[in-house]
């Protein structure tokens, strides 16, 4: 066999492999879904369940699921108050923290955020009032805090919890984790809420390569 013929072979053996893999490409896309977990009533030092957010699955024909990222966007709204009743002063540290977990159906964890400040105030010993205002007292309202956090997923049980018909259903729970030094009288009024954010990246499900058939090639070549 001549070098030009083996040359010709060889090119369209690559053409054959190039067309193949053409068509098996898969192409990347995503989608997003968005929810809310409305401002909760105070929890009151304890833990709340709050009401589920409802999502759409995932369910497009022709596509793979490839992973389900569920991010959180939340934070902490309300009131710190504290009184100083003995006679001297005192230095009161507040530190104002809740907590949001986003739960699966089993209520198990997804993902969780933990939006925190703190308040730092000095009072005078008592002034005669418990009124959480005067030279003992204060009253801070409302008082704030946001964070986030995102998590991603690839298991096949939740990528097969994720993916159907319909909705899917994703509890979450509140949790006030506030607390203070210095002060013998305070209320700390912690609640929390959030707007949960589910993404699924996915795929055109990959399919085996239709075969090429090139008929016979003769070369004048030999």
């Amino acid at each position: 066999m001549s070098l030009l013929s083996r040359l010709t072979r060889g090119a369209v053996a690559l053409l054959a492999v190039s067309l193949g893999l053409a068509s098996t490409e898969a192409r990347a896309a995503s989608v997003s879904y968005q929810a809310t977990y409305a401002l909760s009533p105070y929890l009151n030092g304890g833990t709340l369940a709050l009401p589920a957010a409802s999502l759409p699955k995932f369910d497009l024909a022709g596509q793979c699921l490839q992973s389900v990222c569920v991010r959180i966007d939340g934070g902490t709204d309300g009131l710190v108050a504290f009184e100083n009743s003995q006679p001297f002063p005192v230095t009161v540290n507040v530190a104002y923290v809740g907590k949001l977990t986003v739960q699966r159906p089993d209520l198990s964890t997804l993902v969780d955020i933990q939006p925190a400040t703190s308040i730092t105030d000095n009072l005078t010993s008592y002034d005669g009032a418990v009124d959480y205002a005067g030279t003992s007292g204060r009253w801070y309202s409302p008082v704030t805090a946001t964070d986030s956090d995102s998590l991603c997923f690839t298991g096949a049980a939740d990528l097969a919890l994720f993916s159907g018909a319909g909705t899917i259903a994703l509890p979450a729970i509140g949790q006030d984790l506030s607390f203070q030094t210095g002060a013998n009288s305070w209320s700390i009024g912690t609640r929390v809420y959030g707007t949960v954010t589910v993404t699924y990246h996915y795929q055109d499900c990959t399919v085996p390569a239709e075969r090429q058939t090139w008929g016979r090639i003769k070369s004048n070549y030999r």
